[in-house]
């Protein structure tokens, strides 16, 4: 094909050899002529396939739509495939897999579509505040006593005086507060369900299982404590402790590189530390598992693993639920008859007879 001199971008040269390629001479099997095209080089391809269009019909040659399917340049895809089959055409990517593609790979980047967590939770920390256990149960009591949200709030800001410094409602104690609210007034409305189930279990919890009903409550509010938790869990199983900077560099991916995210990740280890779920390791910034792990069964052992199913939005396997990286302060004990007679959980059994855990649809 001739260019005139001019340097034709990639998928330029495959718009017009996908268009219109030359005809072939019945002895050699080679094209007789060539197309030329001139100064349309930083043209928009409307207007280079309006031109080929227009030349290609001057010419005799077969319309556009019965020869783009089939005579494409080696390596390279239609140029009326959908946005998912192309090359990246100004600047817009394309994250499905490639091995139809120059590079010949068979990795998915990932599905336009598809995403670890919801979009606009992942738009918010949240849990930048280090919160103590004694405050999460003060306010689940108030709750579970019935008391307002106003009640509850007034309440716990008078608790928070002297303790956390601040008269506003942008200062620590006031952004302190909205943490506390936010586990157990103000939740989301996917994890109302859970809050109603932990407000009646609460009251004849024990110590340990308050902790359960607490962590619960932040994994299912929280998408920022959940996602910690969870790599916290995986370096805890993997080296047998887990680093501040490992924890942060992780989060930094997903999360992006924001000036709160460390304090953030540090806050909620620390919240963790003071709740007896994480304990501190011999250098700074090491924290290594709790002494033993909670013991959890039952009603306990469905709430966790209903907070788990809440923070991914979709259901999974029953033992990849019940033993998730972000439980793993707890041994959870629920096997599939249990999670049947659950009001809040769904199991079902998969062709390969083991069973999927979803929410029960309300």
């Amino acid at each position: 094909m001739t260019t005139c001199g001019k340097r034709w971008r990639r998928y330029e040269i495959s718009a017009i050899a996908t268009a219109y390629p030359r005809p072939l001479s019945p002895a050699s099997g080679y094209p007789d002529k060539p197309i030329v095209m001139v100064g349309i080089k930083r043209q928009p391809k409307e207007i280079i396939l309006t031109a080929l269009l227009r030349t290609g019909q001057q010419r005799g040659l077969p319309r556009l739509d019965r020869m783009a399917k089939y005579r494409v340049a080696g390596g390279l895809s239609r140029l009326d495939s959908p946005c998912r089959a192309r090359l990246h055409y100004r600047r817009k990517a394309d994250r499905g897999p490639r091995g139809h593609l120059p590079g010949r790979s068979d990795r998915s980047v990932r599905v336009d579509y598809e995403t670890i967590m919801r979009t606009g939770e992942r738009t918010t920390i949240g849990f930048d505040r280090r919160i103590d256990i004694e405050w999460l149960d003060a306010a689940a009591g108030r709750v579970a006593a019935g008391q307002s949200s106003a009640d509850v709030r007034e309440f716990l800001w008078g608790l928070l005086d002297g303790v956390v410094g601040g008269d506003t409602v942008h200062s620590a104690r006031g952004k302190t507060l909205t943490v506390l609210m936010r586990i157990w007034v103000t939740v989301p409305s996917i994890a109302e369900p859970l809050r109603a189930a932990a407000i009646r279990r609460i009251p004849l919890a024990s110590s340990e299982e308050r902790l359960a009903i607490h962590w619960a409550m932040s994994v299912a509010c929280y998408p920022f404590f959940a996602e910690v938790a969870g790599h916290v869990g995986k370096l805890l199983a993997l080296n047998g402790q887990a680093n501040l900077s490992q924890i942060v560099r992780r989060m930094t991916e997903t999360w992006g590189d924001r000036s709160t995210l460390p304090r953030a990740v540090q806050r909620v280890l620390r919240s963790m530390v003071q709740w007896g779920a994480l304990r501190e390791g011999g250098e700074k910034g090491i924290f290594i598992s709790p002494a033993r792990r909670i013991g959890l069964s039952e009603r306990p052992a469905e709430l966790v693993v209903q907070a788990v199913l809440v923070s991914h939005g979709h259901g999974m396997g029953l033992a990849q639920a019940i033993s998730h990286s972000a439980l793993f302060p707890f041994h959870v004990r629920l096997n599939a008859s249990s999670a049947r007679n659950s009001d809040q959980l769904r199991v079902l059994r998969q062709g390969d007879q083991t069973d999927f855990v979803d929410l029960a649809v309300p």
